[in-house]
């Protein structure tokens, strides 16, 4: 079942974004298995992220590696506000 994953996070600038996702690409991540979409939007200074992922098993993977990359530039994770929700229907503009 195909998944979508919210984040915003405080500590989580767009500097910090970009430096992150620099590292996810060295370790192979920059298209993880299993990301369908991904969308970085940036308001008050901090970035949040939208995704879509086709299974939760994929996105759990994925985020074991995400907490490594967040750690390693000083992300807190701890006060990240996340939500995960079942898809119900996706459209897709022509």
């Amino acid at each position: 079942m195909a998944i979508a994953v919210y984040v915003e996070n405080s500590s989580v600038t767009r500097a910090k974004y970009e430096a992150v996702m620099r590292d996810l690409e060295s370790m192979g991540l920059a298209a993880p298995a299993g990301r369908l979409y991904h969308v970085a939007m940036e308001a008050d200074d901090l970035v949040r992220v939208f995704s879509v992922w086709d299974s939760r098993e994929s996105f759990d993977a994925f985020s074991l590696r995400l907490s490594e990359a967040a750690s390693e530039r000083e992300v807190n994770r701890a006060g990240a506000k996340r939500e995960v929700s079942e898809i119900v229907n996706i459209v897709v503009g022509s």
